[in-house]
């Protein structure tokens, strides 16, 4: 991102407009970071409601069931992207996760707690976030 001009200006001081594909992690962090740099961002994202690529929740009608087909949770280590996250929680569109992380055996069916699979929130561990369900 260094080669990036500061004032999100090109050599001739015109605007410069980027199109993101992709909503998941990954398009989210590029898009917030050019916006931070005064590009224009358009976000192109498949999603049939919301775009979050494999952060994105799904919902059924039947029982208001949910399903996480990607990623349940990211863990925000570095400060920069921590940051992105913390703004993704004020603007409404993820939630800090509090769901049990951990093992399940195929054959016996026990569960074995992976806290530091997760990681605090403190310490520079990280914390986790996720597309909220409602």
């Amino acid at each position: 991102m260094a080669a990036l001009a500061a004032d999100g200006g090109d050599a001739h001081g015109g605007e410069r407009r980027v199109a993101v594909v992709g909503g998941g992690v990954s398009g989210l962090f590029c898009a917030s970071t050019l916006s931070a740099y005064g590009y224009n961002v358009s976000l192109f994202d498949m999603g049939k409601t919301t775009p979050g690529g494999r952060m994105t929740t799904r919902r059924t009608s039947w029982k208001s069931l949910q399903f996480d087909h990607g990623c349940q949770f990211v863990r925000a280590v570095s400060a920069e992207f921590r940051a992105v996250v913390d703004s993704w929680v004020d603007a409404g569109v993820a939630t800090p996760w509090g769901g049990r992380v951990g093992e399940l055996c195929a054959t016996t069916g026990k569960f074995t707690p992976r806290e530091e699979l997760a990681g605090s929130g403190e310490g520079g561990s990280g914390g986790g976030a996720r597309q909220p369900a409602g």
